[in-house]
């Protein structure tokens, strides 16, 4: 009863604190909306120095427990690093190493028993020493000290994208079918499982944000939180106490703005999946178009990933402070093995930000291919040069096997 009353009352406050879309610009509590355009920096090969600063290279241990697909999800906490495998955005697997990569655990495992998953959908780490994993249709926790699994809580209807903590033991969700829960887009779940409804958008933007299930659509400082969704060119602001959200960021694509697309209307007990369908059966008809596919938020910078219809892939850096960007679809590294050339796809793109450092992971045959092409053009005297100057990029390089795990970089962003 007192979790009801509390949700109550807490329903009541979000209601009001969502008023503040229709607030002045930069009133107090609410951030001034701000356009990054996407095309007024647009390089189409980008060299790393215009704002990378360091990368440091962490191979990640591999052994016949830790086998990675491809990572979806990347959290950096303690001197760890914890991601979520999968092979097709299935089978999902957590996975935790430490601060050079070596291997630390599994954290539960494929299967219906105690302390296993059958759809690891994301996962998010508590300030009280636990990991919360999303599987449908539960919510399991496991201690961050061993990954020995405490306890399961079943919750009606999760079918969630992601998850966050969001303080007082409470889970922020982001629905994966908002057309399916009166159009909200969040739910705050509390410790016994019940749920509050938060963002309401309308039936159109519910539709959008039910199309597809991409990278990253939510991201945390320290003051707030930040979300996307599909099909939208703005980055809403949520404050800490969840009790306020409006635009923060307008994506401007310019010329490859996705145009409106009319959306059919709900019909009343009807199975209106179909109605995401029509929406994606409309979109193979529209010219060529960008979306944004996954966001990142740190102290000073944001990082967008974009998808165009063919999806191809590219990269916006945002500073926060002096409002300046770039964007690209290839970059050129003019600073490490200088002249390779990484093209940015819809799958390889950033996957969080640690305060001012990009989270990234590499394929090992991409570097051990980069390597050997500015190897073999080096002489002798710049050779050792680099041995000297590199030793840590020397030693992974020279040491990659085309079937080990990724290598994490971690790119540490100038000012810019």
């Amino acid at each position: 009863m007192k979790s009801q009353s509390f949700f109550s009352l807490f329903f009541y406050v979000l209601c009001i604190g969502n008023l503040c879309l229709s607030c002045k610009q930069g009133e107090k509590g609410v951030q001034t909306f701000e356009t990054i355009n996407f095309f007024a920096s647009y390089q189409d090969k980008l060299p790393l120095s215009t704002f990378v600063d360091t990368i440091e290279l962490i191979p990640l241990e591999t052994t016949d427990e830790n086998l990675i697909g491809e990572i979806t999800r990347l959290v950096y906490k303690d001197d760890k690093y914890y991601l979520r495998s999968t092979t097709g955005m299935r089978d999902g697997k957590l996975f935790v190493f430490d601060r050079t990569g070596k291997f630390i655990q599994q954290v539960g495992y494929i299967g219906a028993g105690p302390g296993g998953y059958n759809w690891l959908k994301d996962f998010t780490i508590t300030p009280e020493g636990e990991i919360v994993i999303a599987d449908f249709p539960r919510l399991s926790r496991y201690r961050i000290s061993d990954g020995k699994f405490l306890n399961s809580m079943r919750v009606d209807n999760l079918g969630v994208y992601e998850i966050l903590y969001a303080g007082g033991n409470n889970i922020l969700a982001l629905r994966g079918s908002p057309i399916n829960h009166g159009n909200y887009m969040f739910s705050l779940i509390d410790r016994q499982g019940e749920q509050l409804p938060l963002i309401n958008r309308g039936w159109e933007e519910a539709v959008k944000c039910d199309a597809m299930n991409n990278w990253r659509f939510i991201s945390q400082v320290d003051t707030c939180y930040y979300f996307n969704y599909c099909f939208c060119d703005t980055i809403f602001w949520i404050s800490q106490n969840l009790e306020q959200y409006a635009p923060a960021y307008y994506i401007d694509y310019g010329k490859k703005k996705l145009q409106e697309i009319e959306i059919l209307p709900p019909e009343e007990g009807a199975y209106n999946q179909k109605v995401v369908y029509a929406f994606w059966e409309s979109l193979k008809h529209e010219n060529d178009y960008l979306t944004t596919a996954s966001i990142g938020v740190g102290d000073n910078y944001l990082y967008i990933g974009s998808t165009d219809k063919s999806h191809n892939g590219y990269l916006t850096l945002y500073s926060i402070k002096t409002k300046k960007s770039f964007s690209t679809h290839k970059l050129i590294d003019d600073m490490f093995l200088k002249g390779n050339i990484i093209t940015i796809t819809g799958g390889r793109m950033p996957k969080n930000m640690d305060s001012n450092d990009i989270l990234w992971e590499i394929e090992p045959e991409i570097l051990m291919d980069g390597f050997k092409q500015y190897w073999s053009n080096l002489s002798a005297p710049r050779r050792e040069a680099f041995k000297r100057n590199y030793s840590e990029w020397y030693r992974i390089c020279t040491a990659l096997k085309e079937d080990d795990n990724p290598v994490l970089m971690r790119i540490k962003v100038k000012s810019f």
